[in-house]
């Protein structure tokens, strides 16, 4: 008799027991599955947020002087100006771009008879790319000859806009920052923005940043953007812009005080790492439920081989070796599992198609991505199965293989 057709039959003879350890083999693999794509999805969603700042962006602000320098004493201010966003783009090669930025300073904006008070910064072209601030269809972002002649002209972030104008058009609106009036040129696309270093992009209002230095009158910009052109080389581009800086300013390029620094390569790092860790412990907790399973697997398989116990005397008696033996109770742990297994995938197809139709406007349940049954997910459960499958039938298929003949034949 093969290995199915004996499976069957036990299947038949204790349908009850076998049917619940099939079940628990079923549930366990869909609490691996789904377990392991969900880490994997938010894992996928965290690193997407964390770009939504910038991808590779860093961030240097000025601060005081901790040390004399140069005949000058310390606890001197050092800002820098709007200009120094421009010589970092044309004098330093290592950096692919690079822009200033102002504010934010919190203002009256008003549209039709909506009034609020929101975040204004000002920024420089530039600054769409570097943080990810880009328009939907029908806008545009800041451009050059919006700083040339200091428009007043403003890019809304998508937050901004529901408030001021629900679902209508905003593009070609005229908008009123401290009653000075600013025509929107664009509305911000809808992005995953995990950190920020004052202030998520949805709720702001971008202008020119030359019109918000006349406008506001503010000497010294809040930050200067850039991104490394070389990833690997990110230590030696900050080094340089550091050397740089403090030649225009006449500080110590070694003062920690001055260099204020947010590199989202380190966030997109230590993220990275989290998220590794999240995944790893998902896997881990349904691994533990898989193994749970394997155990019931085991039982049942230990009390087929005692009820089996005369029929595998009568079996050696008339020739049947051990391997034989050893060889079907094997495959029908085997088979166990593996049937369970299988239905498990089935059905933890089903559930992540469900969690992909679960609407994700909301910001908490764009974390959890969309989760999917991948191949990488399919193999790796499909290999610790196998590992449990064999454990788990190993052991009862050799106390059935080492049965005494003579004494099976003797058991009730």
């Amino acid at each position: 008799m093969s290995a199915a057709s004996h499976l069957i039959r036990q299947l038949k003879d204790d349908r009850i027991r076998v049917t619940l350890t099939l079940l628990g083999v079923v549930w366990a693999t869909v609490s691996i599955t789904v377990l392991t794509a969900l880490g994997q999805s938010v894992h996928r969603a965290l690193l997407k947020g964390e770009k939504g700042l910038g991808d590779g962006l860093v961030r240097v602000a000025g601060g005081v002087t901790s040390r004399p320098y140069g005949g000058f004493p310390r606890d001197r201010w050092i800002g820098f100006p709007l200009r120094d966003g421009r010589l970092i783009r044309d004098g330093i090669p290592e950096a692919e771009l690079a822009c200033a930025e102002f504010g934010p300073t919190i203002r009256e904006i008003a549209w039709d008879k909506r009034t609020m008070t929101e975040n204004i910064v000002g920024v420089e072209p530039a600054f769409g790319d570097l943080r990810s601030c880009f328009p939907q269809d029908g806008g545009r972002f800041i451009n050059d000859l919006d700083m040339r002649q200091n428009r007043r002209v403003a890019f809304l972030g998508n937050a901004i806009k529901e408030k001021l104008f629900g679902r209508m058009p905003a593009v070609g609106q005229t908008i009123r920052i401290m009653n000075t009036p600013f025509t929107v040129v664009g509305v911000m696309r809808p992005k995953l923005q995990l950190s920020s270093y004052y202030t998520v992009d949805k709720d702001l209002v971008f202008i020119p940043a030359s019109t918000f230095e006349k406008l506001f009158g503010w000497q010294h910009v809040s930050g200067i953007l850039y991104r490394p052109k070389d990833p690997a080389s990110a230590q030696r581009t900050k080094a340089t812009i550091k050397t740089f800086l403090a030649a225009h300013h006449g500080y110590d390029p070694n003062d920690p005080r001055v260099w204020n620094i947010f590199d989202t390569r380190q966030i997109a790092e230590m993220i990275d790492d989290i998220g590794i860790g999240m995944r790893v412990f998902m896997f881990v907790i349904g691994a533990l439920t898989l193994i749970v399973a394997g155990v019931g697997v085991a039982n049942i398989m230990f009390v087929l081989v005692q009820d089996s116990t005369p029929q595998i005397g009568i079996k050696m008696a008339v020739g049947a070796k051990p391997l034989h033996i050893l060889r079907q109770y094997l495959l029908e742990g085997l088979a166990l599992v593996l049937a369970g297994g299988a239905l498990g995938l089935l059905f933890s197809s089903f559930v992540l198609f469900l969690l992909r139709q679960i609407p994700i406007e909301e910001e908490g349940l764009a974390y959890l991505g969309r989760p999917e049954l991948s191949l990488a997910t399919v193999l790796i459960v499909s290999s610790v199965l196998t590992l449990i499958a064999l454990a788990a039938g190993f052991f009862p298929a050799r106390r059935a293989a080492s049965v005494d003949p003579v004494e099976a034949l003797r058991y009730e």
